[in-house]
Order: structure tokens, then C-alpha cells, then sequence
């Protein structure tokens, strides 16, 4: 399963807010038509309730997502911000991270997300691949350096 596109990875995306950013890689998704029209608000609304900041020692990353019946096909959608923005800290709402690396999950099967999740985790954990992630020039680079999410069963 294909889960990474070159064509939804995005470098030095310039927005002011939170809200900015997901309902913009929300929109990006529903014009490929792997996510429903109600998934841009679904997400934002999602990430009120439960955020997704966490704090990296390399740099601050977001893992947007929400629940399945807003999602049509399983993709990851990745942008990659000029400057930070402010997220809310996963677990801990009232502190906050400035987040430069938005993963923007669009899952519809349960199993899926599972293996999904732990490859995440281990993107997590690399300081030195989210430096590499963080300092590509390229959504190309991005890819390579990504390329392991497509081996997801």
C-alpha cells in the first residue's frame, strides 16, 4: 500500500495558525479526493480536543488526524513550515510546542493505523532523520528518507 505521494509532501509552506495549516493540507487532501468534504473541519475540531504537538529534540512535529468515516483512501500528507507554529502538546493541552513538521495522517482502516503508528514512532524517536527530514531541499529528498511508510501491509 502506497501511503506517501511525492505530491502531498510540501517544503517551506508559509501560515499563521494551527487552523491555517491543517484546514490547508485538509483542502489538499479533499482535492485529491482521498478525504471527504467534511475532513478539513473534522481535523481542526479534532485537534482542539486532542491535540497533537510533540516536542522533538530536532524540531517540533504535529500528527493531525481524524476519525475514519472522513477518509476515502489511506494517505499521509507532509508539509514541512517556514516558521513554526503553535501547537498544543499531546497528553499535556496546556503546554505548547512550535511545530515545523506536520504528518497529517488520513487513515480508514484500524489495522492499518496500528503498524502505521508504530513506524511513526520510530520517525519520532530518529533525531537524526527528522534533522535530515528537516533540513531536505526537496519533496523528493522528503521521500527517500520517508520511503518506508509505503511498506505498510
Amino acid at each position: 500500500m502506497k501511503l506517501l505521494d511525492k505530491d502531498l509532501i510540501e517544503l517551506d509552506v508559509i501560515t499563521e495558525s494551527k487552523d491555517e495549516i491543517l484546514r490547508y493540507m485538509g483542502q489538499k487532501l479533499l482535492d485529491k479526493k482521498i478525504v471527504k468534504d467534511t475532513y478539513p473541519e473534522a481535523v481542526v475540531t479534532r485537534e482542539k480536543e486532542f491535540p497533537t504537538g510533540i516536542p522533538s529534540k530536532n524540531l517540533g512535529i504535529a500528527i493531525p488526524h481524524t476519525v475514519a468515516d472522513h477518509v476515502v483512501e489511506p494517505k499521509v500528507a507532509i508539509s514541512i513550515l517556514k516558521n513554526p507554529v503553535e501547537f498544543q502538546m499531546m497528553g499535556e493541552p496546556g503546554q505548547k510546542v512550535q511545530v515545523s513538521l506536520i504528518i497529517m495522517i488520513a487513515i480508514n482502516n484500524p489495522d492499518l493505523q496500528i503498524d502505521f503508528l508504530q513506524k511513526l514512532v520510530s520517525i519520532i524517536e530518529d533525531h537524526e532523520l527528522l534533522r535530515k527530514i528537516k533540513d531536505s531541499k526537496s519533496a523528493d529528498e522528503v521521500y527517500e528518507l520517508l520511503s518506508f511508510l509505503n511498506e505498510i501491509k
